[in-house]
């Protein structure tokens, strides 16, 4: 690539700046002191996407003073102090550079791309949102102001849960790995790998959760399932079942039974005897999330059905097509289900956030007017009066659901 500079006062071509490779500039940007010059540069290569970073050149020396990697990029502008270089990723993200080291200047309390799970304390103090960037954050639900980045994985993080006790917190990740973080301490209390005693695989963990007792973390992904103890992080046991083990894992209340979402059924397994008691038929849908309500009496999956537990029968099917939901809660005394879609259903009726009665299942009008997202997740206050969102867009944003 090259980048010509010409004269304004006489229009004659100055010099010409080398890029790198068949990089192609999206934007530029001249620094206040017209000493440095920045572009947002795409080097087309063997994908659509190509290496996309930001050139940074000397304009005293006219060499190429740097080349940093950014992701998403479309735009690139200088400070008016030419002390950060702002850049817009993907159309909704700034990021901020310092000019002069070219490394990262913001510490802005937002995820780096799309947040996939969130969790409430069990107090309802703290919020946990994990995301694409692989940052786990810590949050104050009242007031919604982020207190800390608690952990990092090296790939997307699909999903987090407190322990009953709210000191723990556990995170599953396409990494291949699950941890236990200490949430007061701020640290990793324990990594988890594998699959059984005798099969160690590595696998993509899109779920994760506590058993009540507190003594067992379950994480399934890519048709397996293991439990490790909290305690030791010793393996307890694996199951391998390619069609009807998919994204979604959930303990039953009874402490006994573990639920489990496929391609074509959701499975309830006798954990501690290592068998399957029941599979209840999804039509053919895929289960991508799956909740149960406290009691135990109702089990929602995200292929858009509602099952009674006892009798397995079905009471509840969601217009439309759900196989896109990705988050599902009940309120803790049962009363209601929320549900976050990330398929768009249309520009004039946004319904990528519902609530539904329980028994009489009577959607609710919502009390706030979510804007038209990909919502990846979301989660109940444990009092009810709030629900808490997680979109596309890298945003967490709690609603108010009840009156306080």
């Amino acid at each position: 690539m090259f980048v010509e500079l010409w004269d304004l006062a006489t229009g004659k071509k100055v010099r010409n700046l080398r890029g790198q490779g068949t990089d192609e500039a999206a934007s530029l940007a001249f620094s206040p002191d017209g000493s440095l010059l920045a572009a947002a540069a795409n080097s087309v290569g063997s994908s659509s996407a190509g290496i996309q970073k930001i050139l940074l050149w000397n304009l005293q020396t006219a060499k190429l003073a740097n080349a940093i990697s950014a992701p998403g990029i479309s735009r690139v502008q200088f400070s008016p102090d030419g002390k950060l270089i702002a850049w817009e990723s993907c159309g909704d993200t700034v990021c901020l550079l310092d000019s002069t080291t070219a490394k990262e200047a913001n510490d802005f309390a937002a995820h780096k791309g799309p947040v996939l799970c969130v969790a409430y304390s069990p107090d309802g103090k703290l919020i946990a949102t994990g995301g694409a960037d692989g940052d786990i954050r810590l949050w104050d639900a009242k007031s919604g102001a982020h207190l800390r980045v608690l952990g990092r994985h090296k790939d997307h993080v699909n999903s987090v849960a407190f322990s009953l006790d709210g000191r723990l917190l556990a995170s599953g990740s396409t990494d291949t790995t699950a941890a236990i973080w200490d949430v007061e301490a701020g640290r990793r209390k324990r990594s988890l790998e594998g699959y059984g005693d005798t099969i160690q695989i590595a696998f993509k963990l899109d779920s994760v959760g506590f058993s009540p007792d507190g003594k067992a973390i379950a994480a399934c992904g890519n048709g397996l399932m293991a439990m490790w103890s909290v305690d030791t992080g010793k393996s307890l046991l694996g199951f391998k079942d390619k069609r009807d083990i998919g994204e979604a894992l959930v303990f039953l209340p009874d402490g006994k039974s573990l639920a489990t979402g496929g391609e074509k059924s959701i499975r309830i397994w006798d954990w501690k005897n290592a068998k399957i008691d029941r599979d209840i038929p999804t039509d053919g849908g895929e289960v991508r999330s799956i909740a149960v309500s406290a009691d135990g009496k109702y089990l929602a999956a995200g292929c858009g059905f509602v099952w009674e537990l006892n009798s397995g029968k079905q009471v509840m099917k969601f217009p439309g097509s759900h196989n896109r939901i990705g988050g599902l809660d009940f309120s803790r005394d049962g009363r209601y289900l929320a549900f976050a879609s990330d398929a768009l259903w249309g520009r004039n009726a946004n319904r990528n956030v519902q609530i539904w009665e329980t028994g009489a299942w009577k959607e609710l009008k919502l009390p706030f007017a979510p804007p038209l997202r990909r919502y990846h997740c979301l989660a109940f206050s444990p009092d009810g009066k709030r629900l808490v969102t997680g979109s596309e867009e890298g945003e967490a944003i709690i609603w108010e659901v009840k009156k306080e």
